[in-house]
């Protein structure tokens, strides 16, 4: 399998420890399209018991984008909870 290439991802509790490098190390990876730096972290992580690189990603705009999602979604359920204490 040397001359073997394998792409594909890994769950968060598989790379607990990769998740927990502060942004500020990671690099510029790239800038898409819209003008975005995409940042990346490389690191090794021994998974299915061989060892590979692994590569985490971050886009600040998606990020952006959650915690809005995230935060209209708590209004909703704390407006509707709130409607409800007050029947």
């Amino acid at each position: 399998m040397e001359n073997v290439h394998i792409i594909g991802s890994a769950k968060r509790s598989q790379v607990k420890d990769i998740f927990e490098v502060p942004l500020d190390e990671y690099e510029n990876l790239y800038t898409s399209g819209s003008g975005v730096d995409i940042l990346g972290y490389r690191s090794r992580a021994e998974l299915f018991g061989r060892d590979f690189t692994v590569v985490v990603s971050y886009n600040f705009a998606t990020h952006k984008n959650q915690q809005k999602s995230y935060e209209n979604r708590k209004e909703k359920i704390v407006n509707t909870r709130h409607c409800l204490i007050i029947q």
